[in-house]
């Protein structure tokens, strides 16, 4: 934000002062005065690309500004030409929107604000350069803008709207930045980057509007996990947990949902789960820890988890279903670890 309100400055500042200065004079500092302008545009598309987490070329940026300057001056204040002039400052305004076209477009913008942060950039352009063609080449005589300084006027205005446009999407975003990251510290695992007990309790809210449909309970707990504490140190720990996180992600669907219920024990809910289905996830998940080994200062860590699976329809039946997943964890604990127990298929 801090960006683009810099940028509104420099525009807003250039601007007047083009308002308010005699002509004779402005046709000698109109170079720097317009350095100005493309400098707040440059500010501009770079808190955009703030926004957006991509990197702007000010080494670009800084060659547009100083080129179009000189351009104005000398079309202003060497060899009078209003219509260069005026093509000059849009064609480099649009070059300084759209310095890095090919990375805007291929950016993929997580939020539906940032895209249309992305489709304005166009908007903007295209409207600069068909301004510019429309009075340099389909108005008569050499000045333009004073015969047709009504129409000009208006697509001030207009660019003036589209100000409005950039500052309130500017805000939205942020604000939605905020919510977003609100929600993720209050329901994420900042370790993992899974859900917690929270987020849990919220989605199974939300499964009291579902149908009775099955659902699975997999309790997933990392087997012998103090004694690689113990033997590699609590880093290695954090590493473990965020290695086996990426296994479970890796090996469910995207109506899935994986919690982690603190330490090493993790939880996964399945959506509209035959028993085969969840039972065959739950081995791939098993079988993915045991045959994915984590590389760690040139060793091979071989890790194991134990799985317990149960099954419920309605959200009230979800802590029993839970207990009996605890239960057939720990049976599988007793047996050995490193396998799934399970619930018999009653249907």
């Amino acid at each position: 934000m801090a960006s683009y309100s810099l940028a509104l400055v420099c525009v807003g500042f250039s601007l007047l002062l083009q308002t308010v200065l005699t002509e004779d004079f402005l046709e000698i500092v109109l170079g720097p005065l317009f350095a100005i302008y493309f400098l707040g545009c440059a500010l501009h598309i770079y808190a955009i690309h703030e926004r957006l987490h991509l990197p702007a070329r000010w080494p670009v940026l800084i060659s547009l500004i100083f080129l179009g300057s000189i351009a104005i001056f000398y079309f202003s204040a060497i060899e009078q030409h209003q219509v260069y002039s005026l093509l000059a400052t849009s064609f480099t305004t649009a070059a300084i929107f759209l310095h890095r076209p090919i990375a805007l477009w291929q950016h993929r913008a997580k939020l539906k604000i940032d895209r249309a942060l992305k489709v304005l950039i166009l908007v903007v352009v295209f409207f600069i350069i068909m301004r510019a063609v429309i009075f340099s080449f389909l108005m008569p005589g050499d000045d333009p803008l004073s015969s047709y300084d009504g129409l000009w006027a208006f697509t001030q205005l207009l660019r003036l709207l589209v100000d409005i446009i950039f500052l309130s999407l500017f805000f939205n975003g942020a604000f939605q930045e905020v919510v977003v990251r609100l929600s993720q510290e209050r329901n994420y695992d900042p370790l993992t980057g899974l859900l917690n007990r929270r987020a849990l309790e919220e989605h199974l809210t939300k499964i009291k509007k579902q149908p009775g449909t099955q659902k699975a309970v997999l309790i997933a707990d990392l087997d012998h996990f103090k004694q690689v504490n113990d033997q590699y140190g609590h880093t290695f720990g954090d590493l473990t947990l965020q290695h086996v996180s990426q296994i479970f992600q890796q090996n469910i669907r995207s109506s899935d949902k994986v919690i982690r219920m603190g330490g090493e024990e993790f939880l996964i809910l399945l959506d509209q789960c035959p028993h085969a289905k969840a039972l065959q996830i739950a081995e791939r998940i098993r079988s993915s820890v045991e045959n994915m080994p984590l590389q760690y200062r040139g060793q091979c860590i071989h890790l194991t988890i134990s799985v317990g699976v149960s099954f419920f329809k309605q959200s009230d039946e979800f802590e029993h279903a839970y207990n009996q997943a605890d239960e057939l964890l720990y049976q599988a604990k007793n047996q050995g670890r490193n396998r799934v127990h399970f619930q018999p298929n009653l249907a």
